[in-house]
């Protein structure tokens, strides 16, 4: 589905679109779901929300953030497709139910988190479970690994530095990115032990 793109003096920290209701309803999508945006020769997944008198039929509200780093006019034509939510959805559920989470799951639910490809909701959701469950020490270091490894790399030569942290003492060769180091704020003021560990 081709749309005409709306631009909307809107700001977000992520990729959000607005669609009319009825459009929303061709594509099958609802509030909070992705959409596939097909800008120039880049596919962008962005975050859905609904309007049933704000923004038209045939058009796309796109938000300041979008209209900047595409270079997106008002009246362009955008493709616009139903995309499937990010897999990492599926591993927050998982600690929201109570379970451990594998190392290469937590890797790709701190890359959707850097990529910002999870709504507000779902990443205070995986706060949350961290919160209410706990981590092991697996998964901290994990955790901590993932979110060192999608930070910047720090060139330091031959020479070894250490950072001594509440859950033990790690080599430094890396910075958490911003997002990351919001995440570790509010999940993980101290690691706490899994009952049964």
């Amino acid at each position: 589905m081709y749309l005409r793109a709306r631009p909307l003096e809107l700001e977000a920290e992520k990729f959000v679109v607005v669609l009319n209701k009825k459009d929303a309803d061709e594509l099958d999508v609802k509030p909070l779901d992705r959409v596939e945006l097909r800008i120039g020769k880049e596919n962008i997944m962005a975050i859905v929300n609904l309007s049933e008198h704000f923004i038209f039929e045939g058009e796309i509200g796109v938000y300041n953030r979008f209209q900047k780093e595409f270079n997106i006019r008002g009246g362009e034509r955008i493709k616009v497709s139903r995309s499937d939510p990010p897999e990492s959805i599926m591993f927050i559920r998982k600690k929201l139910y109570g379970k451990i989470l594998k190392p290469e799951e937590i890797r790709m639910i701190i890359k959707d988190v850097v990529d910002q490809k999870l709504s507000s909701i779902e990443l205070t959701a995986f706060v949350t479970s961290l919160h209410n469950h706990g981590m092991t020490m697996g998964e901290t270091a994990s955790l901590s690994t993932a979110m060192a490894m999608t930070g910047e790399t720090l060139k330091l030569g031959k020479k070894q530095i250490y950072d001594k942290h509440p859950w033990g003492v790690y080599q430094v060769t890396r910075r958490p990115c911003s997002s990351c180091q919001r995440l570790l704020q509010q999940a993980l003021p101290y690691p706490r032990r899994v009952p049964g560990q």
